[in-house]
């Protein structure tokens, strides 16, 4: 994991630095492991992804379809995906993001 985010330009690796705090302080019992060539953490099922695309990353949620969303951040047309285009550190709403992740956690385990 830390090859992966060590790879990465300044700007994406310091969002996805704090976006792989976020997951671990919401999901603390998930586990991370790098799947298509990008971190993606598991627990009983995957949950969500860290995916770093030129100036940005995607944090996505493999169920992103199911979970409540009243933040209205995330973004997608398919059947399960969603996901958030994050382009700064300031644009992570952490409140709103540990949510979602904690909510992806639930659609697993119940």
């Amino acid at each position: 994991m830390d090859e992966y985010i060590d790879g990465l330009a300044p700007t994406p690796h310091r969002i996805a630095s704090e976006l792989r705090r976020l997951v671990k302080k919401a999901a603390p019992t998930a586990t991370e492991t790098i799947k298509w060539g990008m971190p993606v953490y598991e627990q009983q099922g995957n949950i969500c992804y860290i995916s770093a695309i030129k100036d940005r990353v995607n944090f996505g949620f493999y169920r992103g379809a199911d979970l409540p969303d009243p933040a209205k951040l995330l973004e997608g047309t398919g059947k399960k995906l969603r996901h958030i285009k994050v382009r700064s550190v300031e644009g992570i709403h952490e409140a709103a993001f540990k949510l979602l992740v904690t909510e992806a956690v639930g659609l697993n385990i119940s």
